[in-house]
């Protein structure tokens, strides 16, 4: 019998083809690193009798880790924080126990060109930001390190 021949390799792509936005699909241009990542909880059963157990999958838990450039104005720190707007002069800003939970979005291109054409896009479908660090060192940038959960992590093919 004859191999059977591969598909066509049409990957990876790079992550500069990609752009993480708002739900409303407005760019976070400050973002340096995104890494989400989404489990199912799960129990082995077994049975008496047998040497084989099955896997019982049960709730998914996720989670992401955002780190982003601080600029002038916050906007963006202000997005990934969950706030509602971004903070005038004067106002805080800062972990809200109840901020409102958002999407986030990944939007992969296939190339970096205004031309490209949408391939996919990644939904981080209510994140919920529970953790800031902030980071200086005397050859950084200043960068805000915002964690926390998300109730489901998906891709759906443009």
């Amino acid at each position: 019998m004859a191999r059977i021949s591969l598909p066509d390799f049409d990957g990876p792509h790079p992550q500069y083809n990609s752009l993480v936005c708002k739900s409303d699909g407005t760019p976070l241009g400050q973002v340096r690193k995104l890494e989400p990542s989404l489990k199912l909880d799960s129990t082995k059963a077994g049975r008496v009798g047998s040497s084989r157990k099955k896997t019982l999958r049960k709730s998914k838990e996720g989670t992401a880790a955002l780190d982003m450039w601080v600029d002038d104005d916050l906007e963006e720190v202000a997005v990934a924080l969950g706030a509602p707007a971004t903070p005038a002069s004067g106002e805080t800003l800062t972990l809200d126990p109840n901020a409102a939970p958002i999407t986030l979005l990944i939007k992969n291109y296939n190339s970096e060109a205004s031309t490209a054409t949408l391939l996919s896009t990644i939904y981080l479908y209510n994140y919920v930001p529970t953790e800031l660090k902030l980071t200086y060192d005397e050859d950084g940038e200043q960068v805000a390190s915002i964690s926390g959960d998300m109730e489901d992590l998906y891709w759906v093919v443009a």
